[in-house]
């Protein structure tokens, strides 16, 4: 008794993935797995953490980067606001999605 059998093509407009396909593209989950209590500039600071190396970025530089995030992602006015959840008020739903 078979399972589902699933086949496909990944490509990159039109071509197949070279070395840099994964600095373009993430998956992005239908739910968001983000920290209710943290605010937004909190949570990218995790995320800085998590994958910025040490050695490479001063805590400066890593700063640098969340002001950026923050800036490009237009997240600029929310910055200080949690995440939220069903019994606080946070985010709206499309900074949600910009966020994660």
């Amino acid at each position: 008794k078979g399972g589902r059998k699933l086949e496909g093509e990944i490509t990159l407009n039109g071509k197949a993935p070279d070395r840099h396909f994964k600095t373009l593209v993430s998956y992005v989950q239908q739910e968001h797995a983000l920290q209710t209590p943290f605010t937004v500039r909190q949570t990218l600071g995790y995320a800085a953490d998590l994958l910025l190396d040490n050695s490479k970025y001063s805590a400066a530089d890593r700063k640098n980067i969340i002001e950026e995030t923050i800036t490009v992602l237009g997240l600029k006015s929310c910055a200080d606001t949690i995440v939220g959840d069903v019994f606080r008020k946070g985010l709206s739903g499309g900074q949600l999605r910009r966020l994660s």
